[in-house]
């Protein structure tokens, strides 16, 4: 199907504000265009770019790493226009789920769990997609949200922003999953530790 609009509006305020914080429900591609297409773009153009991509576990981060390889290793488009994405056997350059080094220009992507060790600091671009996950769907426990918006809160200021470099980006994707997660808290029209982010 056609992309909507606010495909297009992502894109554009990735490219003119430092800080994003944008909310879409599940199923509206925006893991596609922030997650997939973006990398892919920015990794396959820009010399020695350096992204890193957050998701709630480990095991999502996997996931969307096998997808990314597959395209690198098997999209005859991106083959024909840009050559061996995939460092040769023997490179010293690293291709695994958590971690790529393309050969062709140097660009790097790296991939964390939100709750996970941060390393390998200083990207240009910083991604987190859908780093929150419902308590309720995991352990049956409505209490342990609020425990969990203040850690994510204290990652994101403590942890995340201060492993920026000057004049990186960032740009956080998500779904609401209710009026108590931290995507919902930067979005309120009163959240001051956000006001210098660009939310949607």
């Amino acid at each position: 199907k056609e992309s909507p609009a606010f495909h297009y509006q992502m894109i554009e305020d990735l490219g003119r504000y430092a800080r994003n914080a944008q909310a879409a429900p599940r199923g509206f591609g925006k893991s596609v265009v922030m997650g997939i297409e973006v990398p892919l773009l920015l990794l396959l153009t820009r010399p020695y770019f350096n992204i890193t991509l957050a998701m709630a576990t480990d095991k999502l981060i996997q996931e969307r790493f096998g997808r990314l390889m597959a395209e690198f290793e098997e999209n005859p488009h991106i083959i024909s226009d840009f050559g061996q994405i995939k460092p040769p056997r023997g490179s010293a350059k690293t291709w695994n789920h958590s971690f790529l080094n393309l050969h062709h220009n140097g660009a790097k992507i790296l991939g964390i769990s939100v709750m996970g060790r941060k390393r390998g600091g200083r990207p240009i671009l910083f991604l987190m997609d859908d780093p929150e996950f419902d308590p309720e769907e995991t352990s049956g426990s409505s209490n342990s949200q609020y425990i969990l918006t203040e850690k994510y809160e204290s990652i994101l200021f403590r942890q995340v922003i201060p492993m920026l470099a000057k004049g990186s980006a960032m740009f956080w994707v998500g779904t609401m999953i209710n009026r108590r997660c931290l995507l919902y808290k930067a979005c309120e029209a009163n959240a001051n530790r956000f006001k210098v982010w660009m939310r949607r």
